[in-house]
């Protein structure tokens, strides 16, 4: 296995040297890499954890290095792991690997979100998850006063199903009338604020939420 991602490797960056060869080695193996698939077939022989999708997705994507994503692998079970190499199986058949970062980034936003390509399988991985109890009103009034992903997250995590549900349906709707790849932050927040007020096109999703 480990003879296949070398030659992978060594087909993609054998002219180079040095450290241009490392930094094509370790592009090679990461996410978009041409050696990715050699990667994943080599690491699915390995021990795994028992953490859920939800919990390797929240942690592969604050990670800035492949020693992070690999912690984050080596800590979830292989079905976790299994769900979240579907939704990059998804993102590459939908998103050209070739595209410069920006539109590759947005591609691959287009196709989680709601009516994306890939969202049914992003969805899989997103509700292997341990809920809680609060409703989708509770969950509004923590997470909108958050600034950062553990707080954000530490909302969801105490949430329900249907809570998660509800409020996830509030967002699509928002999603589909604010582009966030094309407006500002202060323009979409703006969108969004209009959408949920009085006649606004989001605003039966929002009571419906805010009344659970």
């Amino acid at each position: 296995m480990f003879d296949a991602i070398y030659d992978c490797i060594d087909a993609n960056c054998g002219t180079l040297s040095g450290s241009e060869w490392l930094t094509c080695a370790n592009a090679s193996i990461n996410f978009r890499g041409a050696c990715k698939t050699q990667m994943d077939t080599c690491m699915a022989d390995r021990a795994y954890g028992t953490g859920l999708c939800l919990d390797l997705w929240n942690c592969y994507m604050g990670c800035g290095t492949a020693e992070c994503r690999e912690a984050c692998r080596t800590a979830a079970s292989r079905d976790a792991n299994t769900k979240l190499n579907n939704i990059f199986d998804c993102i590459n058949t939908v998103c050209d690997p070739d595209l410069p970062d920006d539109q590759w980034n947005t591609c691959a936003n287009t196709a989680i979100k709601a009516g994306g390509a890939c969202r049914a399988v992003t969805n899989v991985c997103l509700e292997d998850r341990v809920y809680g109890t609060g409703t989708c009103n509770q969950l509004w009034e923590c997470y909108m006063p958050c600034t950062d992903d553990t707080c954000w997250q530490t909302c969801v995590g105490a949430a329900s199903k249907q809570a998660i549900e509800l409020f996830q349906d509030v967002f699509d709707c928002i999603d589909g009338v604010c582009d966030s790849d094309v407006l500002d932050d202060d323009a979409w927040l703006t969108c969004a604020n209009a959408s949920i007020n009085t006649g606004g096109v989001c605003k039966a999703k929002y009571d419906t939420c805010r009344n659970n």
